[in-house]
């Protein structure tokens, strides 16, 4: 009956834990695309513009050329 009980009691201790790991993640990968860390939504969004049924939702911005930029400035 003991170990029934403590089976019990953990439950509810890994569901939340399980919870918190994925709300954890969830937020990385959400983060990751909001800032552009290291061109990930720049990347993922080219390959999903390959998928036909995306390719008239996604636009991809063309590579900006700042070199070119500057020389236009001036």
């Amino acid at each position: 009956m003991e170990k029934e009980e403590s089976i019990n009691g953990r439950r509810p201790l890994r569901l939340f834990i399980i919870v918190l790991i994925s709300l954890f993640v969830v937020l990385l990968v959400g983060l990751l695309f909001y800032f552009n860390i290291g061109g990930v939504s720049n990347h993922t969004l080219k390959i999903l513009s390959n998928v036909p049924v995306l390719k008239g939702l996604i636009q991809v911005k063309p590579a900006t050329n700042y070199a070119d930029e500057i020389k236009k400035i001036k």
